[in-house]
């Protein structure tokens, strides 16, 4: 089972997904979806609030992928995070 759970900003949720890695760390991954609303297009957080939120998160994937299991989803994060 998948275990989603959600993040708030401005009044919205968005899907997020905690997992375990090595020493028991939980780590939460969002949707690039939430990254493209706590940034300007220049780059700058938006808010003290996105700045809040973005620090929470270890890592930004595609919506779809957010659905993986969890072995699929660490693969994917250790591919691209390295």
């Amino acid at each position: 089972m998948i275990n989603m759970s959600t993040i708030k900003f401005e009044k919205r949720k968005y899907r997020i997904r905690q997992i375990e890695i090595k020493d028991q760390e939980v780590i939460k991954i969002a949707s690039t979806e939430l990254n493209d609303k706590l940034l300007y297009e220049n780059g700058y957080y938006k808010s003290d609030e996105a700045i809040f939120v973005d620090e929470q998160i270890y890592f930004f994937v595609k919506p779809a992928i957010l659905n993986l299991n969890d072995i699929d989803l660490i693969e994917h994060i250790n591919k691209y995070c390295v």
